[in-house]
């Protein structure tokens, strides 16, 4: 039963122990979606999605972006760079699953900055999962309904593409953060938590949405992490409720319900419509009772914080930050300063310790503790009378054998240190610590406890510490046969901790060989002084490397102190490259101490401390006379050489002249170092590689090697060069599908393998290819380029390798799918729903675009531009501005009525109030043209419209865009007609004597382009829509003026002028000549991207309804049609579609309209 009992206590300790653990949370709570600890009692707030591999980091930072470079805004679109998008999910994302052809070593760990419309992030900003390689994730909160441009930035190339979010798209409100406040376990508990809103807006949709049903809304679950299981808790085991005023839930549990505080976590999740899920996560860790401090008035005076004697907190192992601010006599905060870590305080899982530099004697302090996740705690506090802290001592302790005591002395410096020693501290191999006491405290011990023999029971350790002789023994059977490295730590009251380390060396046939190292000042060359052992264990106590998993940190297996005799000077040393040593690898470590540390003529002592191996103490090492601490930087080059070649080395002569030596080594660590063997020539230095590499054991003919030039006086340079082959050939083939070309390499019958990995530039067709646009083999011995980047016809690929001479490779590709695909984006421009969105000036160049695009990437593109265009992208609003500025820029209006058109137009940002400007615009300056022109001509009185005969020679003043449509030389030609077609009268005439036609520019559309249920359309500049003949006389009773004539045709014209294409104004009236210089009538006419109505007579339709096959249009003033618009006519609203026509019996915009088109 005991036994039971024990093993059921041991389990739950164990349980505990590790739930409490960093490991834990990294483990077990981190993979379920726990992000963050909230409070001393550690809840914890989280937005886990329930699909696991849906859980992107929210990357909420402070970064407000910089504008997108206009470089980059012209950048092509990539059309194959997306897959698949998904959006309209609770999480708050657009996901996105890239074409993994793109991709170059894992995708989204190459971003750098992504860009969206027309705001360039860092990418962390936008989303801080990096664990997709081929999934891109963008909060909704980044994008716009309807068109976005995204640019993601990589190393060496940037890709913009576009993506269209149709009507479904529900850009959701942004869901409060939940914020848990201090929660603890127990029944029938409240849980409390903050609700912090992303605006005030939202705050108030939000609690609009949940009030009255806020309990039906709310899920709880219970998740036990131990088994990963979760189980919603029943709504009648809780109430919910929100206090609005401070925006806090609480969540009152009932009816006997239990929480938990340990194993397991309580998962929160709000559903509101409209806003993404609420989701938040209470976490009880422990209870937060209240943190115990107290001075250490026996050693540094330092303020120790903890929750008690031997009880471990993960909350003080994470504080993040601390503030100490001074009260004043009203007890408010002055004098605030931050505290650095290491400096003013150190960490750990069983105490805060604050050391005593920071505070003033009998001062009050507030200290304020701050947590990633937690509410800041503030600790109110008083400091005892602070002596001044002297610094730690600098001990030394030999090295001893596992069956010997150990035996350390101090020096005479150190009597009065000793005369304060309070306590010490062993510390062994596995981090544990055991106080120990003096050995006149063991009889005391032994008698008050019953302890029978001399250490068997007794569980304490002691030493004897001489003060008069200067010793301090610790008994051997304190070690219990124990090897590795251990750590004494004394605290002395008014100094600093002091600490000393020793090694325990296990005796025996198999005990700890003692580590030998030689070493030598290096007078030849940089004057580090060397340290070399080619035997182990030698080579580990001189390790360095960069820690991988901290940043490429520089560390050493070995602290490395050393001691200026001369002086007495200790200094422990850092490492590093560039700080005061490092090694490297040639058949075992070197380490080199940098010349900085030492002084000339000075005598050291280095000492190596490794946690596996003795100590290493070098001694009377003096430093040599001629030592030159700050030394030059070398300027070398190496050019890597074809196989056969000697490899030379560039520089000055100054410093050819210094080289001492040249080592050259492969990644494997065979290398050869010679002083002779190399040719210097003035300002270059020459050497044959193959001799070098067979005395090195180098294996390899070619490839990729090190060099190490040590010269007098100079820092050593380390160089990589190359040795290249040139035996290399290739083959061309194609995939099956097509979608690649399969570049082939090989030496002889057999694959270069590794080929492809050596490739540093790659070019194809003149351009160079980032490393994401072409794959390579797994073996290295192929290279794939995609379809999308190939020419129909030749191509030309060069090739640049490290290790191989430069390859040029010329093959022919049949691009059938560039062809077809250009066949149908041309029919895709011309077809008519799409020609009607856009200009014929778009037109015309998107036709060009995909004409000349010999690429598929070129023409996919090209239909990227189209969709843009299509669906009034930010470059087409752009592109219609920048035509209105100008129509206003170059026109001769006054200075004030064009800064109010220009304010006007660069306020707009809709493309439909742009157009609609535009008319506006083109009204303004037509009525300043008429007005200008009717001030510059006389007026005519009735009298001279009674004969106009008499006008017929009078010379007529107008600009370059007025035709007068007067009497003419034409006059007098004797024309043939029939008679019958023109009449005396002139109370109907055609057009008086000042005509005006405006020309507006033709963008001329393909002819194909026909306009659905219209067969009876013009389209400017093609011959596309079937005209209908009016077959009407202009009336057979009246009179046309002179200059207008009936074609036998039937069709009028002007005679004496050559008018195509364009607008011709009649009085109050405006016509349209044909590209036959003929009048249209009856008949749509599209023009620069809108629709115009010709009535019989040829009168353009404005500002009147028109009735065209059972649908209706209104044209307003210019003839314009209506389209994509509400627009209020005679107090009434109408709408009218895509095309034009009135929307009747249906929805618009959340509007019902009736079957007269009228909204209700």
């Amino acid at each position: 039963m005991f036994k039971r009992i024990f093993k059921v206590v041991l389990c739950s300790i164990l349980a505990t122990n590790m739930v409490m653990s960093s490991f834990f949370y990294t483990k077990v709570l981190k993979p379920i979606g726990v992000r963050e600890v909230d409070v001393v009692s550690h809840a914890s707030t989280m937005g886990p999605p329930p699909v696991p591999s849906l859980r992107p980091g929210r990357g909420e930072g402070e970064d407000k972006g910089t504008e997108v470079s206009e470089s980059d805004k012209n950048l092509p679109f990539e059309s194959d760079f997306i897959e698949s998008l998904e959006y309209n999910n609770s999480y708050g994302y657009l996901i996105m699953h890239l074409n993994k052809d793109f991709l170059s070593n894992g995708f989204v760990n190459e971003i750098q900055y992504i860009g969206i419309n027309d705001v360039k992030y860092r990418y962390e900003t936008v989303n801080t999962d990096r664990s997709k390689w081929y999934t891109i994730f963008i909060p909704y909160k980044y994008l716009n309904k309807g068109e976005n441009i995204l640019y993601f930035y990589m190393k060496d190339i940037t890709y913009k593409t576009f993506v269209e979010l149709g009507d479904e798209f529900k850009k959701q409100k942004i869901s409060p953060k939940l914020i848990a406040l201090e929660n603890t376990d127990g029944v029938d508990v409240a849980f409390k938590l903050k609700l912090k809103h992303n605006s005030d807006e939202e705050r108030a949709a939000f609690y609009d949405a949940v009030r009255g049903d806020l309990k039906e809304k709310i899920t709880v679950s219970e998740i036990f992490t131990m088994a990963g299981s979760t189980t919603e808790i029943e709504k009648d085991k809780y109430d919910v409720s929100i206090d609005e005023d401070n925006d806090e839930l609480t969540i009152q549990f009932k009816n006997g319900k239990r929480i938990y505080q340990s194993l397991y976590i309580y998962d929160i999740d709000i559903a509101v419509e409209g806003f993404l899920n609420t989701k938040g996560t209470v976490i009880l860790y422990e209870h937060a009772d209240p943190l115990k401090y107290n001075w250490d008035t026996k050693g540094d005076n330092s303020l120790k914080i903890t929750y008690g004697e031997g009880v471990n907190s993960i909350y003080l192992s994470e504080i993040s930050d601390i503030e100490l601010s001074v009260l004043d006599e009203k007890g408010e905060a002055k004098n605030t300063k931050t505290l650095e870590e290491n400096k003013d305080y150190k960490k750990s899982y069983s105490e805060l310790q604050i050391f005593s530099k920071v505070f003033e004697s009998n001062k009050k302090y507030r200290l304020s503790l701050y947590h990633p996740s937690v509410k800041t705690l503030n600790l109110d506090i008083e400091s005892p009378d602070l002596a001044n802290v002297k610094p730690a001592r600098t001990l030394w302790a030999d090295d001893i054998k596992s069956d010997e005591d150990f035996l350390m002395s101090f020096d005479e410096d150190d009597k009065a240190w000793l005369s304060e020693l309070n306590k010490i501290v062993l510390k062994d191999r596995n981090g544990y610590s055991y106080e120990m006491y003096p050995i006149a405290q063991k009889a005391i011990d032994d008698e008050e406890h019953g302890y029978e023999d001399e250490y068997g029971d007794n569980p304490n350790r002691y030493y004897e510490l001489d003060k008069d002789n200067l010793t301090l023994k610790i008994n051997k059977r304190y070690f219990k046969n124990d090897s590795g490295r251990f750590i004494l730590e004394f605290k002395a009251k008014g100094y600093d901790d002091s600490s000393v380390s020793f090694f325990i060396k296990r005796s025996g046939v198999f005990g700890t060989k003692d580590v030998k190292v030689e070493y030598r000042f290096l007078t030849d060359s940089d004057y580090s002084l060397e340290l070399k052992s080619k035997t182990t264990p030698s080579t580990f106590v001189l390790r360095t490397y960069f820690d991988k998993r901290n940043n490429n940190a520089p560390r050493s297996e070995s602290k490395i102190t050393v001691k200026d005799q001369t002086t007495g000077d200790f200094k422990v040393l850092k490492p590093g490259p560039n700080e005061d040593f490092w090694s490297e690898y040639a058949g075992g470590n070197v380490l080199k101490i940098f010349a900085k540390n030492f002084i000339a003529d000075h005598t050291y002592t280095v000492i190596l401390q490794n946690n596996d191996y003795p100590t290493v103490v070098l001694k009377d090492i003096v430093a040599p006379s001629e030592l030159i601490g700050e030394l030059k930087e070398p300027s070398v080059k190496v050019k890597s050489v074809v196989k056969g070649n000697p490899v030379v080395i560039s520089s000055n002569k100054e410093y050819v002249d210094a080289i001492q030596s040249i080592k050259i080594s492969n990644d494997r660590g065979y290398s050869t170092t010679k002083t002779d063997g190399f040719v210097k020539n003035n300002d270059k230095v020459s050497l044959d590689f193959e001799d070098w590499r067979k005395s090195a054991g180098i294996l390899e003919t070619v490839g990729s090697f090190s060099m190490t030039i040590s010269a007098k006086g100079y820092k050593d340079a380390n160089i990589d060069f190359a040795i290249k082959d040139t035996n290399i050939t290739f083959e061309v083939e194609k995939d099956p599908d097509k979608k690649n070309i399969a570049v082939n390499f090989s030496q002889g019958k057999l694959p270069e393998y590794g080929y492809t990995d050596s490739l540093a530039y790659v070019e194809l067709n003149n351009k160079k290819l980032s490393k994401t646009q072409y794959t390579r083999s797994a073996l290295g011995s192929t290279l794939l380029i995609n379809e999308r980047l190939l020419l129909d016809g030749e191509n030309k690929l060069i090739l640049k390798s490290t290790l191989y001479d430069n390859i040029e490779v010329k093959f022919d590709f049949d691009n059938e799918k560039l062809r077809s695909e250009k066949e149908a984006l041309l029919e895709k421009v011309s077809t008519p729903s799409n020609a009607r969105k856009l200009r014929n000036s778009q037109v015309k160049a998107l036709q060009s675009k995909i004409e000349n695009a010999k690429t598929l990437r070129e023409l996919r593109s090209a239909g990227i531009d189209l969709d843009v265009a299509i669906f009034g992208s930010i470059q087409a609003k752009l592109n219609l501005k920048e035509e209105i500025l100008e129509k206003i820029n170059s026109s001769e209006i006054n200075e004030v009525e064009k800064e109010r058109l220009i304010d006007e137009v660069n306020s707009a940002s809709d493309l439909q109030d742009l157009i609609e400007l535009e008319d506006r615009v083109d009204d303004i300056l037509a009525k300043y043209i008429a007005k200008e022109e009717e001030q510059k001509t006389p007026p005519i009185n009735k009298e001279d419209e009674k004969d106009l005969s008499t006008n017929t020679n009078e010379e007529q003043k107008t600009d370059s865009n007025t035709v007068i449509a007067g009497d003419s030389k034409s006059d007098k030609t004797d024309i043939k007609h029939d008679e019958n077609t023109i009449t005396d009268s002139t109370s109907e005439i055609k057009s008086d004597k000042n005509k005006e036609i405006k020309d507006v520019e033709s963008k001329k559309t393909p002819s194909n382009i026909i306009k659905p249920n219209a067969s009876s359309r013009l389209f400017v500049g093609g011959s596309g829509g079937k005209s209908s003949s009016a077959n009407q006389n202009k009336g057979t009773n009246k009179v046309s003026y002179k200059n207008w004539y009936k074609l036998t045709n039937g069709k009028w014209t002007i005679l004496g002028e050559n008018i195509k294409s364009s607008w011709v104004k009649d009085g109050n009236h405006w016509f349209y000549m044909d590209d036959n210089s003929e009048l249209v009538e009856n008949q749509w006419l599209y023009i620069d991207g809108k629709w115009y109505y010709a009535k019989a007579g040829g009168y353009i339709a404005e500002n009147e309804w028109i009735s065209y096959k059972d649908k209706w249009y209104y044209s307003k003033s210019g003839g314009a049609i209506f389209q994509s618009a509400w627009k209020n006519i005679g107090e009434k609203f109408y709408h009218f579609g895509i095309d034009g026509d009135l929307s009747v019996n249906t929805y618009v915009d959340g509007y019902q309209v009736d079957a007269n088109g009228i909204r209700k």
